[in-house]
């Protein structure tokens, strides 16, 4: 018994289609299990939205229109991302509240960046921390 081989060129993938940004993307729950965080496309970068669980409104909690956040996490009742933003891969730790309120920068120093080490979820006591790394002696 033989079989054909019907061989045909893979159909071409417009390259801009093909590395755009998901309608949304990188879903996660808050703690208290009220709301959901994803991100989204926003004007070509991907902000991070919350929205209350059985709602159909999602508030747009951060405005960048340089970089797109890729990592973020809940602690907490907060939320907290890295960001780039300068685009010399010297991320910057930030939180927010679910609403939109309060961000503030973690990391305020300069020419640094910092990663995060460790999110202590399951350690009592240490809900409202993390540990992170930081170059702030040795840009190296």
């Amino acid at each position: 018994m033989q079989i054909e081989i019907n061989e045909k060129p893979a159909t071409l993938i417009d390259l801009e289609k093909f590395f755009k940004n998901g309608e949304k993307t990188s879903f996660s729950i808050s703690p208290c299990g009220n709301y959901f965080s994803y991100l989204s496309d926003y004007h070509g970068i991907m902000n991070l939205f919350v929205q209350k669980i059985g709602e159909q409104i999602a508030i747009q909690v951060s405005h960048e229109t340089k970089r797109s956040i890729s990592i973020y996490f809940w602690k907490g009742e907060h939320i907290v991302y890295l960001k780039d933003e300068a685009g010399d891969e010297n991320f910057k730790l930030f939180s927010v509240n679910p609403d939109g309120s309060d961000e503030k920068s973690l990391i305020p120093f300069e020419g640094v960046r910092c990663g995060v080490i460790d999110l202590l979820n399951n350690i009592e006591g240490r809900e409202n921390e993390i540990i992170v790394l930081i170059n702030a002696r040795s840009k190296e």
